[in-house]
Order: C-alpha cells, then sequence, then structure tokens
C-alpha cells in the first residue's frame, strides 16, 4: 500500500496518474509493467475500474478515473 501511496503522489498529473492507474491490475496479475495490453490485462483492468467506480461513484461507469482523482484532490 506504501509503495501505491508513493506512486500516486509522484505522479499526481492525469498521465502520471493514468500510468499509475492502468499499471495496478498488471501488478496485481505479476506482469511486468511494460507488458502489452491484451484482451485478458484489458479485461482486468475493466473490472478493477468498474471496482473502483463502484467504490466512489456507486456505478459501473463514471469519468476517467485520473481525472476524477485529479478533481477530488
Amino acid at each position: 500500500m506504501d509503495i501505491l501511496l508513493s506512486a500516486l503522489d509522484e505522479n499526481w498529473s492525469l498521465e502520471g496518474l493514468t500510468s499509475v492507474i492502468y499499471n495496478i491490475p498488471k501488478m496485481l496479475l505479476n506482469l511486468p509493467l511494460d507488458t502489452r495490453p491484451t484482451p485478458a490485462l484489458k479485461q482486468a483492468q475493466r473490472q478493477f475500474f468498474k471496482a473502483i467506480y463502484a467504490l466512489i461513484c456507486g456505478s459501473e461507469t463514471g469519468p476517467r478515473i485520473p481525472a476524477l482523482f485529479l478533481s477530488l484532490g
């Protein structure tokens, strides 16, 4: 968790947060961060995004997560 919080702090920009957010499912799957998207990885990322939307917005979809995080501060 400390690694994630540090990564968010160090990458607090639209581009940086996008990279961090898309890399979390890769880390959970023990994949290298430079892994190219595959159908399975895209599905894992989608499930991850749905979980974040459910926690923050109470729905399965919402605004782009990095932009949402930036707007929330």
